[in-house]
């Protein structure tokens, strides 16, 4: 769950319950003016739409990968695609590495799923830069997995085995599921 709150407008994306509705609420009881966008998407739409009246980037780079998750589950590849598209240079005017680097894994995803694994494979190499840049382990072996998987799958054997190497030689961060159990 995500909470904006620029000057007198915000917008909650998530859940319908928990921390960031309660903030939005107390936040609504100071006069500000909200978008409370769950799982609905004319709610994503509005809540985006209400960022970029706020001239809130960060918001509406947030909105969009919402906008953008929500039509993959739901199938809709092309508008997904689009929506992670128009994300990208509001993740990168922010100056938020982690943000374009989700932003292009999701996009690897919705390609992949739409049969376009080089397009797929462009959107995790881009994003891998960004992992690594950020020091997130977590994202860099998602991205290399992914990548490992379409390469196998495209009978390149070499690029696949050098990916699987990258992500067998990983550093684990300390908060892994896999090194608190140590």
């Amino acid at each position: 769950m995500g909470f904006r709150l620029d000057g007198r407008k915000g917008g909650v994306i998530g859940g319908s319950a928990g921390m960031g509705l309660a903030t939005a609420g107390l936040a609504a009881d100071h006069g500000a003016e909200l978008a409370i966008a769950a799982r609905n998407p004319a709610r994503l739409e509005d809540a985006y739409l209400r960022w970029r009246e706020a001239d809130d980037r960060r918001g509406q780079a947030e909105g969009l990968n919402a906008l953008g998750s929500r039509t993959a589950r739901m199938g809709q590849h092309q508008q997904a695609e689009a929506f992670f598209q128009r994300a990208l240079p509001l993740w990168r005017v922010v100056g938020d590495q982690r943000g374009v680097a989700l932003t292009l894994s999701n996009l690897g995803l919705v390609l992949e799923r739409a049969g376009h694994p080089q397009g797929a494979l462009a959107a995790y190499r881009d994003s891998l830069l960004h992992w690594r840049a950020i020091g997130d382990n977590r994202g860099e072996a998602i991205a290399l997995s992914q990548m490992t998987r379409i390469y196998a799958e495209a009978g390149r054997r070499d690029l696949a085995l050098s990916s699987y190497l990258d992500l067998l030689f990983l550093t684990p961060q300390r908060d892994t599921p896999a090194v608190q159990a140590e």
